[in-house]
């Protein structure tokens, strides 16, 4: 289990493991992170309009404090149904903008919301019992990391002739079907759109007026 715990900490301290692979990943700084876009599974849908899935990973502070909070909520496992109060060193980014809420344990799974906005509005989760035979606790625990460390992947629709875009509800939806609005110049949508556009189409996208 430790040795598993280490190569997550390990994954964290590696600045990129996008920068050694150019020719597929297409890397976008995004706020307190990057954006990264799988040129492998790209889609095309018709000319100048395709999907591509994309993952937002934090930077290291970030990530570091999501492993070091799923590690203790791992803890929890232990106990009965209910909910218990935070730890205080989950408390490290600052004076809380949300109010903190108490860690819950509820069937097998322990969830703790994050009040901090920039830590995003999904809870930490940790999944304490395996109704698989064939996979253990340790290897739940241990996709819950890695959902930290390589972000959830998420699908998403560009339209570079129309300056339009849109996220596909299900990665496995058709994503022909999706539905898109324009992108607003100053975003950091509109800056995704030029980047991946030009990276999928060899050519200047569409703008907007």
């Amino acid at each position: 289990m430790l040795l598993h715990i280490c190569s997550a900490w390990l994954l964290v301290s590696c600045p990129s493991w996008a920068s050694d692979q150019n020719a597929r990943f297409l890397e976008i700084m995004d706020g307190g992170g990057r954006r990264i876009f799988d040129l492998n599974a790209v889609e095309i849908i018709e000319p100048g309009r395709f999907s591509v899935i994309e993952r937002k990973i934090d930077d290291p502070d970030r990530m570091r404090m999501r492993l070091k909070i799923l590690i203790a909520l791992r803890r929890y496992c232990e106990r009965p149904d209910g909910q218990y109060s935070a730890p205080t060193d989950f408390l490290t980014l600052g004076i809380p903008i949300i109010p903190v809420k108490k860690v819950e344990v509820k069937a097998g799974v322990v969830s703790w919301a994050y009040p901090y906005r920039q830590l995003g509005p999904t809870a930490a989760s940790v999944h304490c019992k395996s109704f698989d035979p064939t996979r253990s606790e340790i290897d739940l625990f241990l996709e819950d990391m890695v959902t930290v460390t390589d972000g959830l992947p998420s699908k998403v629709v560009y339209d570079c002739n129309q300056g339009r875009w849109g996220v596909v509800p299900n990665t496995a939806d058709d994503p022909a079907n999706a539905q898109t609005r324009n992108v607003e110049k100053g975003t950091q949508a509109f800056a995704n759109y030029l980047s991946i556009c030009r990276a999928v189409t060899r050519e200047q996208p569409y703008v907007p007026e």
